[in-house]
C-alpha cells in the first residue's frame, strides 16, 4: 500500500482508505529511504552508503519495512507512523539490531 502514491487515511481508529486525488510526491517508502540515505551520508560516520539496487556489496545491509503512515481524522491534524529497521552483517547473516519506531 505505501509502495503507491495515494495517501492513506485512517477514521475511528478501524477503517482505512485512500484519497482518490490527494497524492505524495512520491511513495512514502521512497521518501523515507532518500531521507535515511541523505541523513547517513551527512552523518561522516561511514565510508560509503549505497543502495542495494548498486552493484556494490558492503559489510552491512539495512533493510526496513514501512508498517503504517496514515493521516488520523479528527480536529487536528494527526498521522500514524509505523515503521522497523534492521542491520545485517554481511557477512555472518546475522542480525546486528533491529528497531520499530511508533510514532503519532
Amino acid at each position: 500500500m505505501y509502495r503507491d502514491d495515494r495517501i492513506v487515511y485512517t477514521s475511528n481508529e478501524e477503517a482505512m482508505g485512500t484519497y482518490e486525488y490527494e497524492r505524495w510526491a512520491e511513495p512514502p517508502s521512497e521518501m523515507i529511504r532518500e531521507v535515511l540515505f541523505r541523513e547517513l551520508r551527512a552523518s561522516g560516520r561511514y565510508r560509503e552508503i549505497y543502495s542495494l539496487r548498486s552493484d556494490v556489496h558492503g559489510d552491512y545491509v539495512l533493510r526496513g519495512h514501512l508498517f503504517d503512515l496514515r493521516e488520523v481524522d479528527g480536529k487536528a491534524l494527526a498521522a500514524r507512523v509505523t515503521f522497523e529497521f534492521e542491520l545485517h552483517d554481511s557477512r555472518t547473516g546475522t542480525t546486528v539490531w533491529k528497531a520499530l519506531l511508533l510514532a503519532r
